[in-house]
């Protein structure tokens, strides 16, 4: 980079995962100049370490339609531009509920939001899930799918750089330099100062989130947001099936299934736990919260071994943006995007935004492309429709 002294047109965005590649691939799409600045590898951190569960919004929409229908429209988006990060070999999701379960109620939220579903036979869940087999009174296929990050954020920046962006990895973004309520630069590990005439702060939960230095409150001067900083464990295991999965009377547990880097069948699970931890701090998996996920895959799958050698367990964290009439972390994953100029203290060129969940990257990219744009000067006109629409 030589971008170390003058003014520029450049918008810098801080963080190669989805949010911010996506980001960076609608700026560019806009003709908007983009300098974007990842400090280890693209999608090293949030974007990688998630199941890659591609949502239909299914399992949002009996508490919120509204979250619901973005993912539905967040799904087709993905599908559209980029129909290679699908996992092959499956056509749907499984979800199964017990007759204790208010089926209607999952039935017409899923019609409500215009998401697609189906009845299937039970037998169909039970030679996925032997055990599931007494349990389960109604079984749908729902179109969630499982998706290969790394093919998804790959497309997004050989998008954002066939339009103009220029995508630096391996610079560590160290300091928001600030003069008079605006950033004018940003300070890297090895000293250099990129100018900018924006910055979007797109870090997530990494201890690198420059966004939050600024966020000394004055008494009366609240932010307008809460970041609350959420873990989830996941473990995987020896393929016990390709087929997704969901079950919502046992904690949300679910499954999806990969071919991993080596070729590998494998079968990733996870339950609808968050647990609230301390932000910027390193969190390894608690082992609790192992435990439990650990105890269902055996519930299940008798005949797996859950601590065997080919088991393994992780735990990734994502920051959720709350605002002040969101009580529950986690339960609503709205992505959000933060304008500095409306916080304390106020920079009127900052963003920072937090997807909610990886797969909202759509929604994410529009509303701070929005922002973005209506600040440029009149040449800079908004595109009539992203790149997925």
């Amino acid at each position: 980079m030589t971008n170390q002294s003058g003014l520029t047109d450049d918008v810098v965005i801080i963080g190669g995962g989805f949010s911010g590649l996506a980001i960076a691939a609608l700026l560019s799409h806009r003709s908007i100049p983009v300098t974007l600045l990842e400090a280890a590898d693209l999608g090293m951190q949030a974007s990688t370490l998630n199941q890659g569960w591609l949502y239909s919004g299914a399992w949002f929409a009996p508490r919120q339609r509204a979250l619901a229908e973005m993912c539905y429209r967040s799904f087709e988006q993905t599908i559209r531009f980029c129909p290679d990060c699908l996992e092959p070999g499956h056509t749907g999701m499984l979800f199964g509920l017990t007759g204790d379960s208010d089926v209607e109620r999952w039935t017409e939220s899923w019609t409500a939001a215009g998401i697609p579903w189906e009845a299937v036979p039970g037998d169909r869940m039970t030679a996925v899930m032997p055990q599931a087999s007494e349990q389960f009174s109604d079984v749908f296929r729902l179109p969630d799918r499982s998706m290969r990050p790394q093919i998804l954020l790959k497309r997004l920046a050989d998008y954002a750089q066939e339009h103009g962006a220029r995508i630096h990895t391996g610079v560590l973004a160290r300091r928001l330099n600030c003069h008079d309520g605006s950033v004018d630069s940003v300070t890297t590990a090895t000293g250099e100062d990129v100018r900018a005439s924006m910055v979007i702060v797109a870090t997530g939960a990494s201890e690198h989130d420059l966004s939050r230095y600024l966020a000394d409150h004055v008494p009366g001067d609240e932010s307008l947001y809460t970041r609350v900083t959420l873990q989830a464990h996941l473990v995987s295991v020896p393929c016990v099936s390709m087929q997704p999965f969901c079950l919502p009377d046992f904690e949300g547990f679910n499954h999806v299934g990969h071919l991993n880097q080596s070729g590998e069948r494998v079968s990733v699970f996870g339950v609808d736990r968050w647990r609230a931890v301390a932000p910027l701090e390193s969190h390894p998996p608690c082992d609790d919260e192992c435990s439990i996920l650990r105890d269902y895959v055996a519930r299940f799958f008798p005949d797996l071994d859950p601590e065997g050698p080919n088991v393994n367990s992780w735990s990734g964290t994502t920051v959720q943006a709350m605002h002040a009439e969101q009580t529950e972390p986690g339960q609503v994953p709205l992505p959000t995007v933060i304008d500095h100029s409306n916080e304390c203290p106020s920079v009127d060129n900052l963003l920072s935004v937090y997807p909610g969940r990886a797969s909202l990257w759509s929604q994410l990219a529009e509303d701070a492309a929005d922002i973005v744009t209506q600040r440029r000067k009149p040449a800079w006109s908004k595109a009539a429709t992203p790149p997925w629409a």
